[in-house]
């Protein structure tokens, strides 16, 4: 008797051993499956709008119809993102005003279907707290205000190293501001240009059209450039040779 209570006793003690000899039991995919998600809130931000999640929608009334469309909106709009971003890395062109550009055309569209599947009053909602978030900066318009203030802070440093009277200033100031506006208004029309172009490139196959369409967003890059040479040849022309390469340290000169 005593010999098989030892024998049970040592049976006992090695099934934790044979139970963990190859680690802790791995959940099957199965079981994987069945555990509870945690719920996403899909907050704003890159291609989607700021200021925007699924539990801001559902806290402004909406209801589980609207609260799937604009999920499989964002979803959408997140794989059409991921295709467009792996074609332009493998073409080696994907740079970060391009990455910009992209999200900025994909959230206008987002707000453009949010205005169909939300009724007038929660849009309207939405966008007074959007207005709020950041410091208050509209979707629309805060990346422009930043732009805005760069530039008038850089004009007022160019003022200053260029080191010139009160009526010097008067007659320069203009000329500063028209290469910064310029330059600008440029680069958010080029940005706008080549999310187009990156779009309609994208859904070509016929080796004409592709040229075509080449040859079309390179002409109109080459007005840009020359609009902008003319702005900086006119300022360039008031400057002593001193002044000029301290514009060009600025940034403000090419």
């Amino acid at each position: 008797m005593k010999t098989l209570h030892i024998v049970l006793f040592t049976a006992v003690l090695a099934i934790p051993a044979l139970t963990h000899a190859d680690g802790p039991e791995k959940p099957t995919p199965e079981k994987r499956d069945a555990k509870p998600k945690k719920k996403g809130k899909k907050k704003g931000g890159g291609y989607l709008p700021r200021g925007f999640s699924l539990d801001a929608m559902e806290t402004l009334g909406a209801d589980k119809g609207q609260l799937k469309a604009l999920g499989d909106l964002a979803k959408t709009l997140k794989r059409e993102r991921r295709t467009l971003i792996e074609e332009l890395r493998a073409e080696g062109t994907l740079d970060r005003s391009m990455r910009k550009a992209l999200d900025r055309k994909l959230r206008a569209r987002f707000v453009t279907k949010m205005k169909v599947v939300l009724s007038k009053d929660q849009y309207k909602a939405w966008r007074g707290r959007s207005s709020r978030t950041k410091n208050k900066n509209t979707e629309r318009g805060g990346d422009k205000g930043r732009d805005e203030e760069r530039d008038d802070e850089l004009r007022k440093r160019a003022l200053k190293v260029l080191a010139v009277s009160d009526e010097e200033a008067a007659v320069l100031s203009p000329l500063v501001d028209g290469v910064l506006q310029t330059r600008r208004i440029l680069r958010e029309e080029g940005q706008t240009r080549r999310a187009v172009y990156l779009e309609k490139v994208a859904k070509l196959e016929d080796a004409a059209a592709v040229a075509a369409l080449l040859a079309e967003f390179r002409k109109q890059r080459k007005e840009d450039e020359e609009s902008l040479k003319k702005s900086r040849h006119a300022l360039r022309e008031t400057l002593t040779a001193i002044q000029e390469a301290r514009l060009v340290g600025l940034g403000i000169l090419d």
